[in-house]
């Protein structure tokens, strides 16, 4: 009986022994597991945001310009220069507008019967077409380069009893143009410095 008592004693004081010195673990070592999984998630959720590629800032704003008169190499060179950089440029050609007041000849033949009004009229500064052509004979009060000037000219015929001279508008081209550009704002302010570019509206593309 007694040796049976000593191996209980025996026995309750290694498993005390054992617990001091936490062969056993401790209360808190249930929790372990939990918190090392969550930091190990939290490890690879930084790993996998450093490791992803920037996104791509936004694209630089587009801008449009309107620069002219240039002459037509002078435009072709900046369309060029601009379209090397991403934009794009179209020339769109300058022509001279003139008006001419006139009376038409009557089937090619001087229109006598107007040209005695005017001299009627005592109005002397016009001259007869001589020029082969549709307008042969035609009488010419002189070209003009604004409109109102040349109804300015028709009116006053008018008063004077002469009411079949007209008007015809003629475009001629002058050799300049006006270019139009769209870019990235630094390729476009470097592509007309000194050329006093004004913006425009982009159209939709």
């Amino acid at each position: 009986m007694a040796r049976v008592f000593f191996l209980v004693l025996l026995l309750a004081n290694l498993l005390v022994f054992v617990w001091a010195a936490g062969y056993l673990g401790t209360a808190d070592e249930g929790r372990e597991p939990e918190r090392l999984k969550q930091q190990l998630l939290a490890d690879r959720l930084k790993a996998t945001v450093s490791g992803t590629t920037p996104q791509q800032g936004d694209a630089p704003a587009l801008a449009c310009r309107r620069v002219g008169p240039l002459g037509e190499s002078e435009a072709e060179a900046l369309a060029k220069a601009i379209a090397a950089n991403g934009g794009s440029a179209e020339s769109t050609a300058i022509e001279e507008s003139t008006y001419w007041v006139y009376i038409p000849a009557a089937s090619g033949k001087a229109p006598d019967k107007d040209i005695a009004a005017l001299k009627k009229a005592g109005i002397k500064d016009y001259s007869l077409i001589k020029d082969k052509g549709p307008n042969l004979n035609a009488v010419s009060f002189g070209y003009y380069s604004r409109e109102e000037v040349a109804k300015g000219q028709i009116e006053k015929l008018a008063k004077a009893g002469i009411k079949s001279a007209k008007i015809l508008a003629r475009s001629s081209p002058t050799g300049r143009v006006m270019l139009n550009a769209r870019g990235t704002i630094d390729v476009l302010d470097t592509a007309f410095a000194g050329l006093g570019a004004q913006p425009v509206a982009c159209a939709e593309e």
